[in-house]
This record gives C-alpha cells, structure tokens and sequence, in this order.
C-alpha cells in the first residue's frame, strides 16, 4: 500500500509565492491543505485553482493554526 502524505501550509497574502510553493510538492503530496488567515490578495483562489484543498481562519498565533490544521486533517481522516 502506497503511503498517503498531506501537505498544510498556512498563509496570509502570499500570492505571489503559493504557486511555486505548490508546485514544489505537488508531486509528492497526496493532499494539500491550506489555512488562509485571511489573504486580501489572490491567494485561496490560486491555491484552489493549484487544487489545494482551503480552509480560512482567522489568525490569532501560529500555535492555534497549527492545532486547528491538524483538527481539520483529523476530520478527513489523514492523521491517525
């Protein structure tokens, strides 16, 4: 059985880097989640176009993103 690997990046305003940031693992990921804390530019829109899988959140430390990434990979199964 092949291993799945789920990828999470977390964001905010980051369009002009989600592309190739994407693209660099693309190949090896399984999955790719992205939390957005709340982009004004055109990053979830690029991440979903790149086929990313996007939840927003509002950001109030890194540590509360991080938990609620995993939560939401949790849900979908990909963290035991």
């Amino acid at each position: 059985m092949k291993n799945k690997i789920s990828v999470t990046i977390i964001t905010l305003n980051e369009d002009e880097n989600i592309k190739r940031c994407i693209d660099s693992i693309k190949e090896i990921a399984s999955e790719i989640v992205l939390v957005d804390s709340g982009s004004t530019d055109n990053t979830v829109e690029t991440a979903k176009q790149l086929g990313a899988k996007v939840y927003s959140r509002k950001f109030d430390n890194f540590a509360d993103q991080k938990i609620m990434q995993q939560k939401w990979l949790q849900e979908t199964g990909s963290i035991l």
